[in-house]
């Protein structure tokens, strides 16, 4: 195989994992922003809503958000994984072909892999993110129905 494809592949992977991070880091501050947990009064008040149900909207429309962010990352993953599986069935053939010099010393096979690897690592740890905040959403959410159901 040809370094310079798995280094514009390793390129570009960076590159989508820094956009997920980027998320990642503005939807934190969004949904932990005030850290209600350690604040009785303001951990409350998450349960009240309005007569809008604007923060039943708001529930609702993070946990379609996290549902389809946590899809669409899963797919990027699925495709670096199928990559990389393809180059361990091409190593074994190509091993006499890798003889192009990397782009601007991006460097040998392995250290592309590895490198794709630890994008592909944070990837992970993005989706994970999105599941847990799905999660304590979905909680949250139901709580707010629970409360106003009680308070009726």
């Amino acid at each position: 195989m040809d370094l310079a494809v798995l280094s514009l592949v390793t390129i570009t992977l960076d590159k989508v994992s820094q956009r997920w991070s980027e998320l990642v880091d503005f939807l934190r501050l969004l949904l932990e922003g005030d850290n209600s947990l350690l604040d009785p009064i303001r951990h409350d008040h998450l349960l009240f809503d309005n007569e809008d149900f604007s923060k039943s909207r708001e529930y609702f429309w993070a946990i379609n958000c996290l549902t389809e962010f946590e899809a669409s990352i899963s797919a990027n993953i699925e495709q670096w994984e199928e990559f990389r599986r393809s180059l361990k069935t091409l190593e074994v053939l190509d091993q006499a072909r890798i003889k192009s010099p990397p782009i601007s010393g991006e460097g040998s096979l392995i250290e592309l892999l590895e490198r794709s690897d630890g994008y592909c690592a944070r990837l992970k740890r993005h989706q994970r993110f999105f599941q847990d905040k799905r999660t304590a959403t979905i909680a949250l959410r139901d709580g707010v129905r629970t409360f106003i159901w009680f308070c009726q």
